[in-house]
């Protein structure tokens, strides 16, 4: 079964300055305490024509995080890009931009905004953490490390946060001892931090400590029961332990939490297999490829299944569907070749 791993999400941009009080019946200021006050005043300000330079890179700036805040990306771009013209030193304002056209999908350009902003600014965390996630979606993992290094050294006001995110680079780079002591500061620094008992447990599972596993997988149950990647991993940790049957109940409990994760179903499926339910397991396996329909492993899961039924006809199918998405893998070939061989004599 596929280990869930958690990913924490892209850190937010700079935020606004401490706005001064202004007198009655002025607009509002540039930035104010509320978004779209700061939408305003700024706009005011911008319009005045009194501001140059950096003073008016300041109040597109402060108008790109309000809009920002309000979810009107485009808009919030086009002011951080005039920020930056504006006043090329400001870090923040190429971190911001980075951050939206990350999510925009976007990522060279966002992977150019962050080295801008460290270029000015080495220390600037919230463009070191940007860094890093978008250096994990590469799979570049050693530089994603190091960003997340830099910005503990840095002074990160979230350090719990960094430990978790560098536990995760180092577990998908295969160094289960350094994630595990990041995971172990995550939870040291934040004992509710249910996403880095979840993963630790699935390390901690791998090595055979299956009791230290479980008891992660129940804290992290207990602290947030409605957590879908504590019961996904424990009910992992069960199925490896033989324990199907409370595995299904794991799985089942984590499919009523969010039914659109195609993993979730693959795994039950995969309990159903070995209980065995082979009905049950077709219709999961069924439930995954209606979500993914171009991943090639749901098919033959499948066929795998409908092949334990003795419906050859529908695993042959299937696994006529998985060569055409994945035509080089060879387990497939031998999964077709072996429902193709004519059946043996007997005896």
């Amino acid at each position: 079964m596929p280990r869930h791993l958690a990913l924490a999400v892209i850190i937010l941009g700079v935020g606004l300055a401490p706005a001064a009080a202004q007198p009655a019946g002025a607009p509002p200021p540039c930035p104010a305490p509320d978004f779209v006050d700061t939408v305003v005043g700024c706009t005011v300000a911008i319009q005045s024509k009194g501001l140059k330079g950096p003073a008016l890179g300041a109040a597109h700036y402060n108008r790109g995080v309000a809009l920002q805040s309000l979810g009107a990306n485009k808009d919030a771009i086009a002011d951080f890009t005039a920020a930056t013209r504006l006043d090329p030193s400001k870090a923040a304002a190429f971190n911001n931009r980075g951050y939206l056209r990350a999510t925009g999908g976007d990522l060279a350009g966002a992977l150019a905004d962050f080295d801008a902003a460290l270029k000015l600014d080495p220390s600037l965390v919230q463009a070191l953490n940007n860094r890093a996630m978008l250096y994990r979606t590469r799979g570049a993992w050693d530089r994603a490390i190091e960003d997340y290094d830099a910005a503990l050294k840095a002074n990160d006001p979230k350090p719990a946060a960094v430990h978790f995110n560098r536990g995760i680079a180092y577990q998908n780079k295969g160094d289960a001892e350094r994630a595990l002591a990041d995971y172990g500061d995550a939870i040291r620094l934040d004992p509710d931090n249910v996403e880095a008992l979840a993963n630790r447990g699935v390390l901690l599972a791998g090595r055979g400590e299956t009791d230290k596993a479980m008891a992660d997988f129940e804290e992290a149950v207990k602290r947030n029961p409605k957590s879908v990647l504590a019961l996904t991993n424990r009910g992992y940790a069960l199925f490896q332990m033989g324990e199907i049957d409370r595995a299904i109940v794991d799985f089942d409990a984590a499919i009523a939490l969010d039914a659109k994760v195609p993993t979730l179903f693959s795994n039950r499926g995969r309990a159903f297999m070995a209980k065995p339910d082979y009905g049950r397991a077709v219709s999961d396996f069924g439930a995954a490829i209606a979500l993914t329909p171009k991943r090639p492993d749901g098919y033959v899961s499948r066929a795998e299944a409908y092949e334990k039924q003795g419906d050859l006809a529908r695993a042959r199918a299937d696994a006529k569907k998985a060569a055409a998405l994945a035509p080089r893998d060879e387990a497939i070939k031998a999964l077709r070749k072996r429902l193709d061989a004519p059946p043996a004599p007997k005896p």
